[in-house]
């Protein structure tokens, strides 16, 4: 915990949080995980 990083973000309606550990970070490239996000937002 004394290594944990806090960060505050502003959201709005609708807005996508993702939490992942590094695992998906690392091995996934930002626009596959923006693809995924789309098709939650269609269906």
């Amino acid at each position: 915990p004394d290594l944990a990083s806090v960060t505050s973000f502003h959201v709005e309606e609708n807005d996508f949080i993702v939490i992942a550990t590094d695992g998906l970070w690392d091995n996934l490239p930002d626009a596959t995980i923006l693809e995924e996000i789309k098709q939650i937002k269609v269906s």
